[in-house]
């Protein structure tokens, strides 16, 4: 597991200090966007193999393109801060925090409430631990909610329970899913991506973390399935749900 999420940080992260003596090697497809549906988007601007400096959504119409957000990616040694270009606040937008080469803590600002909300992280050998703080512009500071993701020998979560602090019994938890998952083959477009997976005041969704892509999702008797394309070197082009709306990934340099 733990050279797993190491080569995830190199290639997806990119925290490049380190990866070289590992035998790093760039991916040969980059992730240039991600299509929503016909008119919402995501568009990465990269360098370095993929690095992400830049994070559009756009909105398009026939005769123009809207710029809902802007979101610019500044790298350190054990760190990552995202700035909100088009939105500025006293905070960046999101910190990530590293400790060992593997993902520590992720602090997320919410301007308009003035909200602080932590991710903290513990690894076991197979599974591990987010848990999850909120910090009002009051100064009041509140344990809201954790989630325990457990992972198979490829590093994809099989498994996440989600548990939420009770408002009349803060000490309380109680535990609010248990969701299951399986998963192709593919390398996933979706792993390592901040946003949006930290976007929302939310626990971060198995996607996050995971490799390969999610073929079915299980919530008691609720089960949701997904059917994938493919390139012809193995890439994942669009997720297809039961409805039949489909997510679209378009790459650079994907040979």
């Amino acid at each position: 597991m733990m050279k797993l999420r190491y080569l995830s940080i190199c290639l997806l992260l990119i925290i490049l200090s380190g990866c070289e003596d590992e035998g790093f090697q760039p991916p040969t497809c980059i992730l240039e966007e991600i299509e929503f549906d016909s008119n919402n988007r995501y568009r990465f601007e990269t360098i370095s193999g993929g690095t992400i400096y830049r994070q559009i959504q756009e909105y398009v119409t026939n005769d123009r393109t809207e710029t809902l957000a802007s979101f610019q990616f500044q790298y350190f040694k054990d760190s990552l801060v995202i700035l909100d270009q088009l939105n500025p606040g006293k905070y960046p937008y999101l910190r990530a925090k590293y400790e060992d080469g593997r993902l520590k803590e992720v602090v997320r600002h919410f301007p308009l409430s003035d909200v602080l909300v932590t991710h903290f992280f513990i690894y076991n050998e197979d599974h591990f631990r987010v848990d999850m703080y909120r910090l009002a512009s009051t100064g009041d500071y509140s344990y809201i909610a954790y989630g325990i993701y457990y992972t198979d020998e490829s590093g994809n979560i099989t498994r996440q329970e989600s548990y939420l602090s009770q408002i009349e019994n803060p000490d309380s938890f109680v535990r609010s899913e248990d969701r299951y998952f399986l998963y192709d083959l593919a390398k996933s477009p979706l792993q390592g991506l901040f946003l949006p997976f930290f976007s929302s005041f939310s626990l971060p969704g198995p996607e996050f973390f995971s490799p390969n892509n999610i073929v079915a999702d299980q919530i008691d008797n609720t089960r949701r399935e997904f059917q994938y394309q493919y390139g012809a070197n193995g890439s994942t082009l669009a997720q297809i749900g039961t409805s039949g709306a489909a997510i679209r990934y378009r790459y650079l340099n994907c040979n």
